[in-house]
């Protein structure tokens, strides 16, 4: 028969050390990872936005935009200088024309007294034969050389139309010129800037990127495997409490009890497996954990330099960071009142061409009228020769007003043909490019919607993420040694124990019915029916010690004359 030897029993770990604070460790490192594991998550996104951002696409429609933009820049240096040529040659071609009308009116009034003085000396002729048609073409010549006087005037006041809408379109010119050169040029070199740095940022950004996009994804799911691998944490707990039932109901027994001793040889046999298992299950994890916690120091590395590669992106990007603070010309106020122009100078060019040609038509019919002059003279009488000197003046005078016509014709239509190139500018697409330069730039948009999101993920929640790593990577790895050294300490044999013949109480068998009844593991159940399988093996003729107190009870009740009332 075997004898149950009061062998002292290692008690350490029960009430105290790692096997009581697993599920409280691991609770908290699986909050730590839980954290750490969904913040991951919000960086693996940022960091798809910008391998699809780094996309070489992207970087070709990058330089491609960039060297729009300089040609931009360059096309509104040369419309400031070529509005600047094109406001001289209005104002030039308004002052020749004015120049040009005064020289014809000179000559109309000098056709006007020379057609005063034939007049005149008609009437000193018109007794003579011939004499009355001779006043008679002395009087039609005043009355053309008057109508011509009133035709000039009329021309002075077109002329003054012409030049009050050349000066507007001019004034509107200049100040288109000026908005794009003092505005949109700024916004265009600071988008050929921020392209710039965008694209230095992108190309410096590429291989961290890429590492970055690897980790992450490496990262989530070790996170996720170390996360499923400490999910034993509930299943320690669970035991742990089991532990403490079986340790309260030791402690109701003397230390050297076989009671009291064979419940704690339980309570470590179920710790000593518990721990075992948490050991095996979580052996896995700690390498994970410690490859996982020796990446994060360059893991922080690479956001930096990630960051960093877009730091001065990013600011130039930021939308106030293109505000110039000046008031945004109105291009499309502009183009109207450059048609209104143009209508104004349109309607004051048919006018004078009428003019013009009424004009014309007067300097002819002098010059026919003293022509006539001259020829009656010469058939009528000799005497009349101051008339004929008188007329060919006339004529002189005259002819030249075909000339100065013609150069007031040229410089006129040399106006309108540069109103009209500069018409046909305005509204070519270049131009229609340029005023949108202003505008929110779709490439930029894109990039700054990346980096917005990225950035801020990259300075903020990367040290969070790389902080709950490393944490929770020591504390389980310091915890996880403290359990190895507790599994190799003083282990207990899952075996029967030498209960036979041991002289147990009533209320023992009861504790062991109830902390039976309290497992929830089938491992618990097969270690406990193991260990007390001699015990309940007892056959039921076998004599069981009942406690002191319940047999004296009984005894008491033999003896009471009075039992029978109760009865």
């Amino acid at each position: 028969m075997k004898e149950f030897r009061m062998v002292p029993v290692d008690a350490h770990g029960l009430n105290d050390g790692p096997f009581l604070r697993i599920e409280s460790v691991l609770s908290d490192i699986l909050d730590k990872l839980f954290f750490a594991f969904d913040t991951t998550k919000k960086l693996r996104e940022g960091v798809a936005d910008l391998d699809r951002l780094l996309e070489p696409a992207n970087l070709t429609l990058i330089h491609q935009r960039m060297q729009g933009v300089a040609e931009l820049m360059d096309e509104i240096d040369r419309n400031s200088g070529d509005a600047k040529a094109f406001v001289q040659d209005l104002r030039d071609n308004s002052r020749k024309m004015s120049m040009t009308l005064r020289e014809l009116s000179k000559i109309i009034q000098s056709s006007n007294i020379v057609s005063l003085n034939a007049r005149i000396i008609a009437q000193g002729h018109r007794h003579r034969p011939l004499g009355s048609q001779l006043v008679r073409l002395a009087e039609s010549l005043s009355d053309i050389s008057s109508d011509a006087s009133g035709l000039v005037n009329e021309m002075f006041d077109v002329i003054d139309s012409i030049v009050a809408a050349t000066e507007d379109m001019g004034g509107n010119v200049e100040q288109r010129a000026k908005a794009l050169f003092s505005t949109l040029k700024p916004r265009a070199r600071a988008l050929e800037t921020a392209l710039g740095a965008l694209e230095q940022g992108m190309t410096a950004a590429q291989s961290a990127s890429a590492w970055l996009s690897e980790f992450v994804a490496v990262a989530e799911r070790d996170v996720s495997e170390v996360i499923s691998a400490l999910q034993v944490g509930d299943r320690s707990r669970q035991r742990a409490e089991h532990v403490r039932v079986i340790t309260g109901r030791a402690s109701l027994y003397p230390a050297q009890s076989t009671e009291g001793h064979s419940l704690i040889l339980l309570a470590k046999a179920q710790m000593q497996q518990t721990v075992t298992e948490a050991v095996t299950d979580t052996r896995k994890a700690s390498s994970q954990f410690a490859d996982l916690a020796g990446r994060q120091n360059e893991f922080l590395a690479r956001c930096r330099e990630i960051a960093f590669s877009f730091e001065d992106s990013a600011r130039m990007l930021n939308p106030a960071e293109h505000d110039s603070g000046n008031r945004k010309f109105d291009f499309a106020a502009s183009a109207k009142a450059q048609e209104k122009a143009q209508h104004r100078l349109q309607e004051a060019d048919e006018s004078l061409g009428a003019r013009s040609k009424t004009l014309s038509d007067c300097a002819f019919q002098m010059q026919l009228a003293a022509l006539n002059t001259i020829i009656t003279c010469a058939r009528g009488f000799k005497e009349a020769m101051d008339m004929i000197m008188i007329s060919q003046q006339i004529n002189e005078v005259i002819s030249e007003a075909p000339v100065t016509f013609e150069l007031f014709a040229e410089t006129m239509d040399m106006t309108k043909q540069r109103v009209t190139e500069w018409a046909s500018r305005e509204v070519s697409a270049v131009d229609a490019e340029i005023e949108g330069i202003g505008e929110n730039d779709p490439t930029l948009d894109e990039a700054q919607k990346v980096l917005a999101k990225l950035l801020p993920s990259l300075t903020n929640d990367a040290p969070q993420i790389a902080q709950a790593i490393s944490s929770s990577a020591d504390t389980f790895l310091s915890f996880f040694r403290e359990l190895e050294q507790l599994a190799q300490q003083d282990p207990v044999e899952v075996a029967p124990l030498p209960l036979a013949d041991a002289i147990t109480s009533e209320t023992f068998a009861l504790h062991l019915d109830e902390i039976r009844a309290s497992y929830t593991m089938q491992e618990e159940r097969n270690i406990h029916d193991i260990m007390f399988a001699e015990l309940n093996g007892k056959q039921g003729s076998e004599q069981v010690i009942v406690d002191p107190e319940p047999q004296a009870a009984s005894a008491a009740t033999e003896d009471d004359d009075l039992s029978d009332i109760f009865f």
